[in-house]
């Protein structure tokens, strides 16, 4: 554990773990010590930070203010908490731990003990109440305020929506006035909330809220609030009466109601899609739509196993509770949800809930407009399969991890394999393949441990992990070959396949591989993902960027996002797009820091925006861990093909400092 904590949200705190307050005695100290914790262990060139702190000072005078600051840093904090080479300044990770890094960790897992956390660490802006002072420092203060404020407003919407569909009005509303905070003018925040107060009785407060917002809107920006937002303040004046709910059925004893479905297959997860609720009262038949829809898409998904609604409906409106429905179907998942209608507008919530340990994984919330049902309808079934599949897999990996050493099946070692495959770094690679080669050991049709045994030579080669990339190619497409003997028409098979085919680029029948998978799971993020890559790699780069974006709106806390952010990243620089190809993966490397290959590709775009100084940097970070790789190593390790794309990227890499 690291013996200093940081804390930079709300304000800026430094302690000893557990121990006591460390005080820095200058404010030019603070700011420094803060900009190297975002992220820690992130080395900062020693000139961006003098002109990033004293940009108002002669070159050497700034230089002189830097090596004092970073001297009272290394005296409060301890010479073993920062690390100084070259040119470059870092914080040491294994010392000094950041609550910046804690809440983007918590708010990636996106799952809803995850989302709690987040909740706990979000103690308000960034550095709240540092006085303003050196302007680069305080643009670039700004800019992360405001991308760290939007994904705590993404992150804790996600949360009340998870208390406000588990009938948790006191806890909802506790982060909603926390998301007020962070936004004053989100009207759907207050909306929400007024909504949890009419539900426990306290409708004068919710028109209180009401009347906060609408004088703020006045206020602020010279507005009524919107249609919807009084519709609703209409409604809970008039105390509008709802058609009352059909009685809930209790089931008898255990011996009666439905009875148990046979278990399912242990090698697959099961799930069941309850009947949602209608709150409304006459909105039967589009819940009944929803669930229908939902269900028939998750029986497309090859890697769940989904109990039949014929099955799942017979525990419509039973007060069992969810881990005795659960057992009575045979599933380790329940998804449940319900249907409200109000002021022209449908709102439905859902929820997906882990049997074994009634945990919430996931909630969401959607609403539209009653003239377009059917089209929210197909966008709700296209969302929550999207997002089921990465957050039961997640799940399923938790199980995994559960199970004592001696009792783990080929399934639960393939799914504590997956994190290391997705850390994308060449140590957990190394340890993935070890796990999958155990897995196929015990079951040697396994066609999915096959698969990935490709797609881990398939990151060998195109991280430059390897020496021998002639035989990496070889045998990632033999075994994707012999995953795809085993199973014909898995998506997860088929887009390994595709992967190790466009790695020897044999792109056309990649594309193949990739469009069927698709076919068959058009909700299969991974899919998507891979598609956008083998875009990439044939130079269209506009529907390549379509493709990684639509992955991204399937799965937005996949634990492989950054990835995507790497790739649309590489599709603007090959568009000519720079800067935004700059941004993008400057972020993909916020978000993963251990991903230091993706250096290569920043390299490129730092030289074709002439920022040799950040270019040649990401160049020594790139050859300090890997001292042998060069332009020529690169280019052949990622098959593109687009002239354009190859021009840029190798001419960007040797004016970046790359040896040849």
């Amino acid at each position: 554990m690291a013996r200093i904590f940081l804390g930079l949200l709300g304000g800026f705190r430094a302690r000893q773990t557990g121990g006591d307050e460390l005080l820095f005695p200058t404010r030019k100290s603070r700011m420094l010590c803060a900009y190297l914790a975002m992220p820690v262990g992130e080395p900062r060139p020693r000139e961006r930070l003098a002109g990033l702190l004293w940009s108002e000072r002669a070159d050497e005078q700034a230089r002189g203010s830097l090596r004092n600051a970073l001297t009272t840093v290394r005296r409060v904090l301890g010479a073993d908490a920062i690390r100084v080479e070259s040119d470059q300044v870092a914080l040491v990770p294994s010392v000094v731990s950041c609550d910046v890094d804690r809440f983007m960790v918590a708010t990636a897992q996106g799952t809803a003990e995850s989302l709690r956390q987040a909740y706990e660490i979000y103690r308000g802006p960034l550095l709240d109440g540092l006085p303003e002072g050196e302007e680069p420092f305080d643009d670039w203060l700004r800019n992360e305020r405001a991308r760290i404020d939007k994904v705590a407003h993404q992150a804790l919407s996600s949360l009340l929506d998870s208390h406000v569909v588990a009938g948790e009005a006191a806890a909802g509303l506790d982060v909603g006035n926390r998301l007020i905070s962070i936004d004053p003018l989100h009207e759907a925040t207050y909306r929400t909330v007024m909504e949890l107060h009419t539900e426990i009785g306290e409708r004068a407060q919710a028109l209180r809220i009401y009347e906060d917002l609408r004088r703020l809107l006045a206020n602020e920006v010279g507005v009524e609030p919107d249609a919807d937002t009084r519709a609703l303040a209409d409604e809970i004046r008039t105390h509008a009466k709802k058609p009352a709910s059909a009685p809930k059925r209790v089931a008898p004893a255990d011996t009666a109601g439905p009875e148990k479905v046979s278990a399912t297959p242990i090698d697959r997860p099961s799930i069941a899609v309850l009947p949602f609720a209608s709150l409304g009262g006459d909105d039967e038949a589009f819940a009944d739509g929803i669930v229908e829809e939902i269900t028939a898409a998750l029986s497309r998904v090859r890697s769940f196993f989904v109990i039949a609604r014929n099955s799942a409906v017979t525990f419509k409106d039973t007060d069992l509770p969810t881990s005795k429905i659960a057992e009575r179907l045979g599933v380790r998942y329940l998804l449940t949800g319900s249907v409200r209608r109000g002021a022209g507008r449908l709102r439905i919530a859902t929820q997906l809930i882990e049997a074994d340990t009634a945990d919430h994984l996931w909630s969401e919330r959607f609403e539209g407009g009653d003239q377009d049902i059917f089209d929210l309808q197909d966008r709700i079934t296209e969302e929550v399969v999207g997002i089921l599949q990465p957050t039961i897999l997640a799940a399923e990996v938790g199980r995994a991890r559960r199970k004592r050493p001696d009792n783990l099946q080929a399934y639960d070692i393939v799914h504590r394999a997956f994190p290391h495959i997705w850390a994308m770094t060449e140590e957990d690679n190394k340890t993935a393949l070890e796990m999958l080669r155990k897995a196929i050991a015990l079951d040697p049709n396994y066609a999915l441990a096959y698969a990935l045994i490709s797609w881990c030579h398939a990151q060998n080669i195109t991280y430059n992990w390897t020496g021998d990339i002639v035989t990496a190619k070889e045998r990632a497409l033999e075994r994707a070959h012999e995953a795809f003997r085993l199973d014909l028409s898995d998506p997860m098979v088929l887009a390994m396949l595709a992967t190790a085919e466009s790695l020897v680029r044999d792109h056309d029948s990649a594309r193949v591989h990739i469009d069927r998978a698709l076919r068959i799971d058009p909700n299969s993020a991974w899919a998507w993902m891979r598609s956008g890559w083998i875009h990439c790699y044939q130079g269209n780069f506009e529907t390549s960027i379509e493709h990684f974006e639509r992955a991204w709106r399937l799965s937005p806390y996949d634990p492989l996002n950054f990835n995507l952010c790497f790739g649309i990243g590489l599709s603007h620089f090959a568009l000519g797009h720079d800067e935004k190809a700059a941004s993008l993966i400057e972020r993909g490397l916020l978000e993963n820091p251990d991903a230091v290959w993706a250096n290569r590709p920043l390299v490129a775009v730092y030289a074709w925006l002439d920022r040799m100084d950040d270019a040649k940097a990401a160049t020594e970070r790139v050859l300090a861990r890997y001292p042998d790789v060069t332009v020529s190593k690169i280019m052949d390790s990622i098959p593109h093909q687009a002239p354009v794309m190859v021009e840029r990227y190798t001419k960007g890499l040797v004016m970046g400092g790359f040896p040849q």
